[in-house]
């Protein structure tokens, strides 16, 4: 490789690494102002407890953080492939 391809992905590397520093550091300080108002950009960890009933699963989810979660939606996949959205 020539140096000019080595100080370009070094380049690259470094910005890259830089935009995820400051991604995270404007998450940490925008994260406590914005769950004031029910605005999270995280959730806690979920728990998922499936149950069987005849010849359906009832799944069950938890949320165990200290925020609240909204599910947005459930995919479905029957075992012909044939996608369904229960909720």
């Amino acid at each position: 490789m020539d140096p000019i391809t080595i100080i370009a992905i070094v380049t690259g590397l470094l910005i890259a690494r830089f935009l995820i520093f400051i991604e995270n550091a404007f998450e940490k300080i925008l994260n406590p102002i914005l769950s004031l108002i029910g605005l999270n950009s995280s959730t806690g960890p979920l728990k998922v407890k499936i149950s069987k009933r005849d010849q359906c699963l009832e799944l069950a989810i938890e949320n165990k953080g200290n925020t609240k979660a909204r599910l947005a939606a459930i995919e479905v996949i029957d075992g012909k492939g044939k996608k369904s959205f229960p909720l």
